[in-house]
């Protein structure tokens, strides 16, 4: 199944001339870069820069090159009924979380 896309992946699309591999990772790697700057009041507050850099440096790189790449899926029973969780969302989920914590706890200053 196709569909048109986002006006950020078309925009990327066109840009790097049709390459779906750059387009890919240029597009999920500004929705990183999002989530990162919609954190940038902590360090602002806390004076926690180093944190914060390494923080967006995850999240950016994990939406970057694992986001829209497919590592397969779990099944998991609950409350007798079975879902399927997919393994990369398991995975940039997780490594996201441990970004913002280490952004709003600030361990490295």
């Amino acid at each position: 199944m196709k569909d048109e896309g986002s006006f950020l992946g078309r925009f990327f699309w066109n840009l790097f001339k049709k390459n779906d591999l750059l387009a890919n990772v240029f597009t999920r790697g500004t929705v990183g870069l999002l989530i990162s700057l919609s954190m940038v009041a902590v360090p602002i507050l806390k004076g926690t820069w180093i944190s914060f850099l390494v923080g967006s440096a995850l999240i950016i790189g994990v939406w970057g090159a694992v986001s829209w790449r497919g590592f397969g899926s779990i099944p998991v029973k609950l409350f007798g009924k079975t879902y399927t969780l997919l393994n990369v969302d398991l995975t940039v989920y997780g490594i996201t979380a441990c970004g913002i914590i280490m952004i709003v706890q600030g361990f490295l200053r």
